[in-house]
């Protein structure tokens, strides 16, 4: 049960839709095109993962992540910004993640949070879906105050909000909804993050 307070997982929606269904709306989400190695049952997992490791390129996420820093636009407010030297791609990327929205502090300091995450597990070796889902699950929200706060410094939890719904989950009240939403930008950023190395448009 998850009582007030208390973090609420996405699972506590029931969702309606199946699992190669779901990988390929998320390929969707992330700028790729549907579609898996087309091999079944324990070939297949591994063909995913393996296929996933080769397309993930671990330097130039590390490359992106030092070329963040700390930076005080006032006595009382610390954001994240790039670094003056930062490469030119860096800054496109994260327009990119940004889409439509206008710069925003809170896309930043997720990027810059989540990128240590990302590149711990990775350096494990782990395949791109552990690393999501791990990352992911690392940086839920705890408290009712953190849900309030994340829905109005978030410009993508309306449309998160509205996703949720139409994939067809059903929650119990408005608190597993957010935290529905909020996992579900999370780990469309985390996704972004690991493809980064798919992106044309991403030059070195």
């Amino acid at each position: 049960w998850c009582g007030p307070g208390k973090a609420r997982r996405p699972q506590c929606g029931k969702k309606v839709g199946g699992r190669r269904e779901r990988k390929d709306q998320v390929a969707r989400l992330v700028g790729r095109e549907p579609g898996w190695p087309a091999v079944s049952g324990q070939a297949s997992s591994q063909a995913m993962a393996e296929y996933r490791r080769m397309s993930m390129n671990t330097e130039k996420i590390k490359t992106l992540y030092n070329a963040l820093c700390l930076s005080q636009d006032d006595e009382r407010h610390c954001i994240i910004v790039l670094k003056d030297d930062a490469p030119e791609w860096c800054l496109d990327f994260i327009m990119e993640i940004h889409g439509c929205y206008l710069p925003n502090d809170w896309i930043y300091q997720a990027i810059y949070t989540l990128l240590p995450d990302v590149i711990e597990l990775a350096e494990a070796d782990e395949d791109m879906e552990t690393i999501v889902e791990a990352t992911a699950s690392r940086h839920e929200l705890v408290y009712y105050d953190d849900e309030m706060e994340w829905l109005a410094s978030c410009p993508m939890a309306r449309t998160a909000i509205d996703y949720v719904i139409d994939e067809g989950y059903t929650f119990k009240s408005l608190s597993d909804l957010i935290q529905a939403a909020y996992h579900q930008t999370i780990t469309n950023i985390v996704e972004k993050i690991i493809y980064i190395n798919d992106d044309e448009k991403i030059a070195a």
